[in-house]
């Protein structure tokens, strides 16, 4: 029994895995003969995104009428949500082969199709893909010709070049249905250069989905990303059960006994262990991922008890940090990693002079002919928040 946590909370834990094995059974019952705070249960598996697993787990223990309709409605809105990301998925990677454009599918499709193994189980809100950098810019313009447009326009076409150099992805673009986000590389303050983005194309699959095929993450390489990407999301003050879920299904369901050698070696050359091992520490400790025990041996993770407490603190919550607090100082934090003044300049002035169609969808302009002149009210405001600063 996992000290510390309140019975909902492990029951919880017991029921947010693909497989929930016999040596559990026995305290589940008792944590269910408890009378837990079923309200707190929804609340807290709402909250942190895994609604559908916990659903079909807890159905054989016969939960409260009104627990049960309340799960099993978001189970089947998931399902029917993610069968119709799956078909425009499909749609997407076609558009793209035909221009001889590979896809990577990332997050969400490829975890529940080859982690959880079931596409009712992993809750997903959009699509994620990864393409070569090279081809990113004629991709992302190409979708906006086949129903995509950017929820929000870059400031200039240099602002396109350094989130291509120094981010994860270009803006997401969005059909009025579906949200996509276009990758270039898999970790942030990266090259898209550098050694690891590299090698990435050295370790996919192939897989197919409906009638697209594309490429998904070797098993090693999925695991290291999955927790980089939840690793990201807590440097931000962000936290959610599902991450590490996702993190326990690929340990469970996709880590053959080879690919924790190339693991181990992925975390070595690229510097990676302090980012991915305390994460897959904790997703072995909570949500029973096997994890053999040379690829965190004892004493590797710094202070675990501090790092348990720090889940435990944070799964009620299924915390999200302020919007603020995730894009704050967004230019100057480009403007530092800029390497040169001609490349600080050219971001300074597409910043304070960004291009037309930037300037139409953020100031609704009412006279597009005349977008020119609320260029003064651009610098007006760029000139208060200077000196509130």
């Amino acid at each position: 029994m996992i000290s510390g946590l309140r019975k909902e909370d492990r029951l919880i834990l017991h029921l947010c895995r693909t497989v929930v094995g016999p040596e559990v059974k026995d305290e589940l019952m008792l944590l269910i003969s408890g009378q837990p705070d079923w309200e707190y249960i929804a609340r807290c598996v709402r909250q942190n995104g895994v609604e559908a697993l916990f659903y079909m787990n807890i159905l054989p223990f016969k939960p409260p009428p009104e627990i049960h309709e309340r799960l099993r409605q978001a189970y089947y809105l998931n399902l029917k949500r993610n069968i119709l990301l799956e078909e425009e998925i499909s749609r997407v990677v076609r558009v793209l082969d035909a221009l001889r454009i590979q896809v990577v599918i990332l997050k969400g499709m490829s975890l529940a199709r080859f982690a959880y193994g079931d596409l009712s189980l992993r809750q997903m809100a959009d699509i994620d893909l990864l393409v070569h950098p090279k081809d990113l810019v004629k991709a992302y313009e190409h979708l906006q010709q086949s129903g995509y447009q950017p929820i929000k326009v870059p400031h200039s076409r240099w602002h396109v070049e350094n989130m291509i150099r120094l981010g994860k992805h270009l803006p997401d673009l969005w059909n009025g249905t579906n949200s996509l986000d276009l990758h270039a590389k898999l970790l942030t303050g990266e090259e898209t250069d550098s050694p690891f983005h590299q090698e990435i194309w050295d370790h996919l699959d192939q897989a197919v989905f409906k009638e697209a095929t594309a490429l998904v993450l070797s098993p090693a390489l999925q695991l290291v990303y999955t927790a980089v990407h939840l690793n990201d999301h807590a440097g931000h003050g962000l936290f959610q059960l599902r991450l590490y879920c996702d993190l326990a299904e690929v340990a469970r369901n996709q880590m053959k006994p080879a690919d924790w050698g190339l693991f181990s070696d992925l975390l070595s050359r690229f510097s990676l262990s302090e980012a991915v091992l305390p994460h897959l520490y904790l997703a072995s400790f909570f949500l029973g991922s096997p994890v053999p025990c040379e690829v965190i041996p004892d004493g590797v993770i710094e202070n675990p008890e501090t790092l348990k407490q720090w889940f435990i603190d944070n799964l009620a919550t299924g915390k999200k940090a302020p919007a603020d607090t995730v894009i704050r100082d967004e230019f100057m934090k480009t403007f530092r990693k800029l390497k040169g003044m001609n490349a600080k300049f050219r971001h300074t002035l597409g910043y304070v002079f960004p291009s037309k169609k930037f300037m139409l969808q953020r100031y609704s302009i009412p006279r597009p002919g005349f977008y020119y002149l609320w260029y003064f009210h651009r610098l007006a405001r760029i000139f208060r928040l200077l000196l509130d600063r």
